[in-house]
């Protein structure tokens, strides 16, 4: 990303989520046409996904700032937070991945005004636990006041060619 994108992204984006601190701190100051909301993008460091090629958390994945190194002077500075860690996978995966952050992050999270919960939960399958799913948002939107979000992309787009 140059100066020119981080502008382009101030003009659609509400939010903004940075996949590392030096891309934070290279660009947070060149976020202010419609003022989006900044978050960083953090790697739980818990590979669930069955297959590690498609495992966003897998060893050496540069998708995000490792929980472990994640300095939680951080959330003075950001409105979100940001994790990708699923692939095709059902709620239980989710709650594990949660239950790590919430123990790394516990006391800081309620300075959070959103959190993205990411991709690769596999709604659209009848095997899904959907109602887990539910419970674990309304909890976290409840105890921490701070939006989740969750991207679609598998809900959008699973069985939608045919043969």
């Amino acid at each position: 990303m140059n100066k020119e994108e981080c502008h382009q992204f101030n003009t659609i984006g509400t939010k903004i989520s940075f996949n590392s601190i030096a891309q934070f701190e290279q660009f947070k100051n060149h976020v202010t046409q419609i003022n989006p909301s900044l978050g960083l993008r953090i790697n739980p460091q818990l590979g669930t996904a069955p297959t590690e090629k498609y495992d966003p958390c897998a060893p050496h994945s540069r998708l995000g700032i490792p929980i472990e190194l994640f300095s939680s002077d951080y959330f003075n500075q950001i409105e979100g937070l940001h994790f990708h860690a699923l692939c095709e996978q059902n709620a239980n995966s989710l709650i594990k991945i949660l239950e790590k952050i919430e123990l790394k992050f516990g006391n800081n999270l309620h300075k959070l005004k959103w959190m993205n919960w990411g991709g690769g939960h596999l709604i659209t399958s009848h095997e899904y636990d959907l109602e887990l799913l539910i419970k674990t948002i309304n909890y976290w939107q409840k105890k921490y006041d701070l939006q989740v979000i969750l991207e679609p992309g598998d809900a959008i787009a699973r069985n939608t060619v045919y043969y």
